[in-house]
């Protein structure tokens, strides 16, 4: 009896052993996130790209490098939103145009509103001011980019010009979908927005209403 107890230690122990040599010759399955990407820290979107960097939805260079003036597409933006919201690829996507192109600022506008619920303006409260002077209201993504705007889901320096045929950056695109993935987290749908307090009001799937504000100077 106490020889096969030894014997079933000592297979315990060489067990753990080759257990350990795999580890440290394999490595971990998922190598552990660097702290930061180098060019985004200090960057006006930093935390939306480390928070999507660490859930493994934003990738750096080999230096490390976020490289958030570069450019994304539509079918890579597509990916992060869909991931972000739960949502399947083919709601997320912008099918009016080709996937393997850059993507506008007017397209990823509409592609987070719809995710949102709020891709027209039929929610919006009465008289709401026109936020864009270089968006009218005839444009197909005016909705849409009203709406951002009213939620606090729009880049912070995005003021009074929208320009809707600039290409989305990298940073703008992680900023759109950690936004517009926070919003959507409360699981419900917006009822109501007042604009000069920034008060959104939200019913949730369970009936219950919400007031939530957006973020300053929205």
């Amino acid at each position: 009896q106490k020889g096969a107890s030894y014997v079933s230690a000592k297979r315990r122990s060489v067990k753990i052993v080759f257990v350990l040599l795999c580890v440290l010759l394999l490595g971990p399955a998922t190598p552990p996130l660097r702290a930061a990407l180098g060019d985004a820290r200090g960057h006006w979107a930093s935390a939306a790209i480390e928070a999507l960097a660490a859930r493994g939805l934003f990738e750096g260079n080999p230096e490390n490098q976020f490289d958030p003036e570069g450019t994304i597409t539509r079918g890579e933006f597509a990916e992060i939103l869909a991931e972000v919201f739960a949502a399947v690829p083919e709601e997320a996507a912008f099918a009016e145009a080709p996937a393997d192109q850059p993507v506008t600022r007017a397209e990823a506008a509409v592609m987070v509103a719809r995710l949102l619920g709020v891709s027209d303006l039929a929610w919006f409260s009465a008289g709401a001011p026109a936020y864009f002077a270089d968006l009218s209201p005839d444009h197909w993504a005016y909705p849409a980019a009203q709406a951002l705007k009213a939620v606090g889901v729009l880049p912070p320096f995005v003021g009074y010009r929208f320009d809707p045929a600039a290409q989305l950056t990298r940073a703008e695109a992680a900023w759109l979908a950690y936004q517009g993935g926070r919003l959507a987290r409360e699981n419900g749908t917006i009822t109501f927005v007042d604009v000069p307090t920034g008060r959104i009001t939200l019913e949730t799937e369970q009936g219950r209403i919400r007031d939530v504000r957006a973020e300053p100077d929205t």
